[in-house]
């Protein structure tokens, strides 16, 4: 008996959870292809919420941040659920698409904001890049561009909000005490830390 072939050999998709998932959730008349890439979906929506979300919360968790953790954690309490009640009805699929896009693009905005803002956070903002780039994948071209032109107009105002909070803060602190000091030897500008952040930005 050659016990590589029985070590190798690949499983029938049929018989992946992922994949029943995606049939019990998809219209009966639903093609082959398409539930190929939609039981992807549901793996990556399983792994999203059973394991990489819950380890992202530890994290912040442990770093003692307060409450920083509840926004990744918020996609496992939302999304276990939805796998586990609409995987079992017929025709829910677009549903668990729909809010698994919704809850990718507003969470790390909402941690953004959280952490202090773009710079302060690391961009994790840029998590929200996994919004269209899923929908290219598991939604239609008219969706996924949508998802797309969201994304772009939300980071681009995002981006000039945080600059010209930042911009009319250093004017102001500026204007109130000046930028830079004189530290009695000539005409010595010394610029703190954050004005220089400023001055390479400007």
């Amino acid at each position: 008996m050659d016990c590589s072939k029985l070590l190798f050999e690949e499983k029938p998709l049929s018989n992946k959870p992922w994949y029943q998932m995606a049939i019990n959730s998809s219209p009966r008349d639903t093609q082959p292809n398409e539930l190929i890439i939609r039981s992807s979906f549901m793996l990556i929506a399983f792994i999203n919420a059973f394991i990489a979300t819950p380890i992202v919360s530890m994290v912040y968790t442990f770093r003692g941040d307060d409450y920083d953790g509840i926004f990744p954690l918020s996609y496992s309490i939302i999304m276990v659920p939805l796998l586990i009640f609409y995987t079992n009805n017929e025709g829910h699929y677009d549903k668990i698409v729909m809010i698994h896009q919704i809850l990718t693009l507003v969470l790390p905005i909402c941690l953004q904001y959280k952490l202090g803002g773009l710079i302060k956070s690391g961009a994790i903002f840029l998590a929200s890049l996994l919004c269209p780039l899923g929908a290219a994948f598991f939604t239609t071209k008219k969706a996924a561009l949508r998802w797309f032109v969201l994304y772009v107009i939300i980071f681009f105002g995002l981006f000039f909000l945080e600059y010209n909070y930042y911009t009319t803060d250093s004017s102001t602190s500026s204007s109130s005490s000046g930028i830079g000091s004189n530290n009695g030897h000539g005409n010595e500008l010394i610029l703190s830390p954050r004005e220089c952040v400023f001055f390479f930005m400007n």
